[in-house]
């Protein structure tokens, strides 16, 4: 839901050797927008929203402590 606070996956981290101990996922990020189909448009924490959409199953939620 907008206003929800995400990770996101870096996919292409998975695919290069000698990353072990690499942080595979980057943000936080705020949920702006849902589509139809299952993406999300999301935004910096100042409020930049990113260009490209971001599939759900690259997206976790963010607890903050």
């Amino acid at each position: 839901s907008p206003g929800t606070w995400v990770l996101v996956h870096e996919t292409w981290l998975d695919a290069q050797h000698g990353n072990k101990g690499v942080l595979h996922w980057s943000g936080p990020y705020v949920v702006h927008e849902r589509y139809a189909s299952g993406s999300y448009c999301l935004k910096e924490l100042d409020g930049t929203v990113l260009k490209e959409a971001v599939t759900a199953n690259r997206v976790k939620l963010f607890y903050y402590r």
